[in-house]
C-alpha cells in the first residue's frame, strides 16, 4: 500500500514585529507537491492591551519571479485580548518539563499554549501547559527542545493559522500586519509538504 513522503520546513524564523509595523514573509517557492501549508505561529509579547489589529494575510503568486503578481487569498485576525507575561526565575534545560517561573498568575489552564522567548530569538519555542504549582512553576507537556535561561520572558496568548495552498501556487508567504498602536507580536511561518507517493 502507498504512503505518503512528508516534510516540513521554516519559512521565516521567530522575529517580533512592532506596534504599528509590518512583516513582510519570505516568499516560500512552491514545488509539484501533492499538498501544502503554510502554518504560522504568532504571540503577543507584551503584557498589554490589544485591540486585535493585528492581521495574517496570506498571499500565493502564479508566477516564479517580480512583485505584481501577488493575490490575497486569506486574512486572519488574531483575538483582542491582554497577555498575560513572566519570567523565568531559573534555568531550563533542554528536555526538562518543570518550568521554573517568578509568577504563574494567567500560565494556570492545563493546555494552554505559551511562547518562551529566548534571548537568541530563533531559540524560542512554544510549550503547552500540563500543570502548574502555584508561584512555583509550571509543567509542560513535552521536554524542552532549548535550554530556556534564567530571566527569559514567557507569554500567553499563542495563536496558530494553518493556510492550504492552491495547486496553482508557485510562491506563497504569510504577511504579519500588526496594526495595533503599542503591543508588539512574535511569530513563526512554517511550510508543510506532502511530496510524493511511497
Amino acid at each position: 500500500m502507498a504512503d505518503f513522503s512528508k516534510e516540513g520546513s521554516i519559512i521565516d524564523e521567530w522575529a517580533v514585529t512592532s506596534a504599528a509595523s509590518q512583516r513582510r514573509g519570505d516568499p516560500a517557492v512552491i514545488p509539484d507537491d501533492i499538498e501544502m501549508a503554510l502554518i504560522v505561529d504568532v504571540c503577543k509579547v507584551e503584557a498589554i492591551a490589544h485591540d486585535g489589529e493585528c492581521s495574517i494575510i496570506f498571499e500565493c503568486s502564479p508566477v516564479a519571479s517580480g512583485n505584481e503578481n501577488w493575490v490575497e487569498l486569506m486574512t486572519s485576525k488574531i483575538n483582542a485580548e491582554t497577555a498575560a507575561a513572566t519570567t523565568l526565575d531559573a534555568e531550563a534545560a533542554a528536555t526538562d518539563t518543570t518550568i521554573p517561573l517568578a509568577a504563574t498568575a494567567g500560565f494556570t489552564v492545563k493546555g494552554d499554549k505559551y511562547l518562551i522567548k529566548n534571548g537568541t530569538i530563533a531559540n524560542s519555542e512554544i510549550v503547552r501547559n500540563n500543570g502548574y504549582s502555584d508561584g512555583v512553576s509550571i509543567t509542560i507537556l513535552q521536554g524542552l527542545t532549548n535550554t530556556q535561561q534564567n530571566g527569559v520572558s514567557i507569554h500567553t496568548t499563542v495563536e496558530t493559522f494553518v493556510f492550504g495552498l492552491p495547486a496553482w501556487a508557485m510562491r506563497a508567504r504569510a504577511i504579519v500586519n500588526n496594526k495595533d498602536a503599542d503591543c508588539d507580536v512574535m511569530s513563526l511561518t512554517r511550510l508543510g509538504r506532502v511530496t510524493d507517493l511511497v
